[in-house]
């Protein structure tokens, strides 16, 4: 029986195009946000222990500001055979959780023939990651100048969250801070 994602995406493999009597070869890309990318390529999401769709460094690393090695699509087709083989056993909490580090947060087949390196930012994701750096050269420098408790002032009075769950978040501007 054919899986229905084989059916389905199947269908967009087309190496060309004609148009009249001229044929053009195509190359796909993808976006949209994280959520939706990261399932196309079997991969947990952001909160994962290995973060990023685009490379495989570990989440602790990115404050490091180290480069991961880059994934491809055959990494993560290796990668997600490996844990299903590994999954169907009965696995400890613990276990799994040594399992997605092995297979690099990668848990199921990709559903898309389409590299990594053909991934198009999410805008949003880029943005936010350019604010939170311009907030944080902005609290740089109100410390240079000793105006911190002023800044506080201000945030207050905008009602600005400063809680540091903007991290995770922060890596995900797809810079070259990790890939």
């Amino acid at each position: 029986m054919v899986a229905l994602k084989e059916i389905l995406f199947e269908q967009l493999n087309f190496p060309s195009v004609r148009v009249g009597d001229e044929e053009f070869s195509t190359k796909w890309f993808l976006t949209g946000d994280m959520k939706f990318l990261c399932s196309l390529f079997g991969h947990l999401g952001p909160n994962a222990t290995h973060a990023c769709l685009l490379c495989e460094a570990p989440s602790t690393s990115f404050k490091e500001n180290v480069a991961g090695e880059e994934r491809t699509l055959d990494k993560i087709k290796e990668s997600s055979k490996k844990y299903q083989e590994e999954f169907i056993k009965e696995l400890k909490p613990a276990e799994k959780t040594a399992l997605n580090r092995s297979c690099k947060s990668i848990t199921k087949a990709p559903l898309v023939k389409i590299n990594v390196n053909c991934v198009v930012p999410s805008p949003l994701h880029i943005i936010l990651g350019l604010g939170q750096d311009l907030l944080n050269l902005v609290q740089k420098e109100a410390k240079t100048l000793g105006v911190e408790e002023q800044l506080e002032d201000v945030y207050k009075r905008l009602g600005a969250d400063k809680r540091q769950s903007h991290e995770k978040i922060a890596h995900w501007r797809w810079s070259a801070k990790c890939c």
